[in-house]
């Protein structure tokens, strides 16, 4: 949950709950969203809703690169977009290197990881 500062309590976040956050106290934006999340297929819902998503951002890829608390929250939230088709997944290191503020070879090596460990 965001705290009065916009930052979440805490670093472990999935897909899911970073979007029930990110629409705040709008009812009708957090159905819209629970019911987005509904119409993904079993497979994409295990990734989006799991805490092994959580933990595999926070210990594996957090660890791994360095990242932030605010550069793992924003990781979620491309991963979120992906899996609900509302980002490209073809632009997915462009987005993990404009939004983490990374080098474009590193944000290669994040992507290619998500990507061959959790999708």
């Amino acid at each position: 949950m965001p705290n009065n500062k916009g930052k979440y309590l805490t670093p472990y976040l999935t897909p899911y709950v970073s979007g029930i956050y990110d629409v705040d106290n709008d009812i009708e934006a957090i159905g819209n969203f629970m019911a987005r999340t509904l119409k993904l297929p079993p497979s994409v819902q295990g990734i989006f809703r799991n805490f092994s998503t959580a933990e595999f951002i926070e210990e594996n890829l957090g660890q791994m690169f360095g990242l932030t608390i605010d550069q793992k929250a924003s990781l979620v939230r491309i991963i979120r977009g992906i899996l609900l088709a509302d980002e490209f997944l073809g632009d997915f290191p462009s987005l993990i290197s404009s939004r983490l503020g990374v080098e474009m070879n590193t944000a290669n090596q994040i992507a290619q990881k998500i990507v061959n460990e959790l999708f």
